[in-house]
């Protein structure tokens, strides 16, 4: 069951509408699935040869040994902290205590940038590392990758001023640190890379003053994308199409895929293990509180990391993929530890009162092992 709950959880990668998440669902689901195969099959097989020679263990202080084998003695220690959960009123104070807890530690996810820049794990004796801490030096970080902006009209390249206005207060928008556009050109000057030759284009480079593919890059573009229209109409350009192109803007594609996909993916697999686990537990309410633990503990996990990576480290973003890959895994994981735990308070429930299944089923106590007859 416990495979079962993982392959689940990743097979949901098949919603995702990024098409590159969306094909890891079924090579990671097969992958698990032949795991529990193998733990089903082969484990058991070498068990068999191997015998009682496989759990020989090391001789430890207060046991006794009978028989070649080692007996362990169980020290019967009851766990205060322990009782004190199987308490109605402790057990509600430790709910709320923990549930504040995973709540505050998610609050930095709400702050979350995704970028695409593979700038960050590279050593800084680096060659493009190096390149790209000049360029830094110089204020023309994204040199390297420019956003174009293309205007087209017919007759476009005839309004001068208007283009001029335009390039002036694109100049002006935040983290751009350069423009080039036709305002740098002659009056003159033979149309060419910014002015088309047909007269009914205009093209404007733009450099942004950090990484192109770093998520502060990503978010100056995504404003832009918004404040476009106003500056156009501004700049007393009227009845023209625009639009944004360049490696900035396909990474905010990507990250904005990757958003979605995490929402839409994160959904399907907490619908797809709980119905899992009503069918493992025979209940409703159990599985839906559950799975509301599970995802706001994951949502902890990924908020201490944003916290960690952005706000301690200094870093613009995560990669891309990283919250992805984390959230479906963890959901899938705390699923499969969620059937390990409580499916053994929920057995031990079946022939003792709850309070007692807790204190039996919770604690790790040793088993004595004994030769088969």
């Amino acid at each position: 069951m416990a495979g079962l709950t993982v392959a689940g959880g990743t097979i949901s990668l098949l919603a995702a509408p990024f098409h590159v998440f969306r094909g890891l669902g079924p090579a990671l689901a097969l992958t698990v699935l032949v795991g529990l195969a193998v733990c089903l099959t082969l484990a058991p097989a070498v068990m068999t040869i191997l015998g009682w020679r496989l759990f020989t263990v090391l001789p430890v202080r207060g046991s006794q040994s009978r028989n070649g084998f080692i007996r362990v003695r169980a020290r019967r220690r009851r766990h205060l902290g322990l009782a004190l959960l199987t308490r109605r009123l402790a057990a509600l104070l430790v709910v709320i205590a923990v549930g504040c807890g995973l709540a505050l530690a998610a609050v930095p996810l709400t702050d979350a940038r995704l970028d695409l820049s593979l700038l960050p794990p590279l050593p800084k004796d680096d060659s493009v590392a190096e390149g790209a801490d000049l360029l830094a030096l110089t204020g023309l970080r994204g040199i390297s990758a420019p956003s174009e902006i293309l205007v087209e009209k017919p007759g476009v390249v005839s309004e001068r001023p208007e283009l001029a206005r335009l390039q002036m207060a694109l100049a002006q928008q935040p983290g751009v640190a350069r423009v080039i556009g036709p305002a740098d050109l002659p009056t003159k000057q033979p149309r060419g890379v910014l002015l088309s030759q047909s007269g009914n284009a205009a093209r404007y480079l733009l450099i942004y003053d950090s990484d192109p593919l770093g998520a502060e890059a990503i978010g100056r573009v995504r404003q832009l994308e918004l404040n476009l229209p106003d500056l156009v109409a501004r700049s007393g350009l009227s009845d023209t199409e625009v639009s944004v192109a360049g490696q900035t803007v396909f990474a905010s594609t990507v990250a904005q895929l990757t958003q979605r996909s995490i929402a839409v993916t994160v959904l399907v697999a907490l619908a797809i293990e709980l119905v899992i686990l009503i069918l493992y537990l025979r209940a409703l309410v159990a599985p839906v509180v559950l799975l509301a633990a599970s995802a706001l503990s994951v949502a902890a996990a990924l908020g201490m990391t944003t916290y960690l990576f952005q706000d301690v480290l200094g870093q613009e973003g995560l990669t891309f993929y990283a919250p992805f890959a984390a959230a479906v895994l963890l959901i899938a994981l705390g699923a499969d530890y969620t059937v390990f735990s409580v499916g053994a308070i929920w057995e031990a429930a079946g022939r003792q009162p709850l309070a007692k299944a807790i204190m039996v089923a919770v604690p790790r106590r040793p088993e004595r092992l004994r030769r088969p007859a």
